[in-house]
């Protein structure tokens, strides 16, 4: 599958709550953002 990078700045709050707070979606930082990312494109084209 090809990917692309993206770098993205979010305010320290939103990146704390995805630390700790969603720390299950994943083991990095990264891998955190990209199931986000997967898991809002999936619902909005479930809606």
């Amino acid at each position: 599958m090809e990917a692309k990078t993206l770098k993205i700045s979010l305010p320290k709050d939103i990146w704390n709550i995805i630390n700790k707070d969603l720390d299950w979606l994943g083991n990095t930082e990264s891998e955190r953002i990209q199931n986000i990312v997967i898991s809002s494109v999936f619902q909005k084209n479930l809606t």
